[in-house]
């Protein structure tokens, strides 16, 4: 994975499972791309994934990055999964491989994703290793969450 997509800083010694995939991406018109996503997952964020997409622009490269619930991401590969801005769900492409769609809407436009179903399913299950699923409130630091949430000396 390039460190463009490595959403930590280098003082960070948390254990995070990153991976990088060239997916197909459809827009509203029915256009499709090869584009790069990035996916990373660790532990101080234990229900999220985020996906970050690689957007080219007239100055250079741009990232958008949409944080997608690791459950949904998981159920999406066998059932329809999401609905409002996220909808992920199972297809089968034209070469009769199984793949994940995973819709993003905005304000801004519509992206439809394909994902080959193995490797998506790959990443997901490296990060069991370090959150298992069902253990995510484990992770959570409440204190210091409760802390940001009040103001300063309360």
């Amino acid at each position: 994975m390039s460190a463009s997509f490595d959403p930590r800083s280098p003082a960070e010694a948390r254990p995070m499972v990153l991976a990088e995939m060239a997916l197909r991406c459809y827009d509203e018109r029915g256009h499709s791309a090869e584009v790069i996503l990035g996916f990373a997952y660790g532990a101080e964020d234990p229900y999220a994934v985020a996906i970050t997409f690689a957007l080219a622009a007239g100055d250079g490269d741009t990232f958008a990055t949409w944080l997608v619930g690791r459950p949904l991401l998981r159920a999406g590969m066998s059932a329809p999964s999401g609905d409002g801005d996220v909808r992920i769900y199972p297809s089968i492409d034209e070469d009769g491989r199984a793949i994940t769609v995973l819709e993003f809407v905005a304000p801004g436009g519509f992206a439809s994703v394909h994902a080959d179903t193995d490797l998506l399913r790959g990443f997901v299950d490296r990060t069991t290793d370090v959150v298992p699923f069902g253990s995510e409130s484990d992770h959570i630091d409440l204190e210091a969450l409760v802390a940001d949430l009040l103001p300063d000396g309360a």
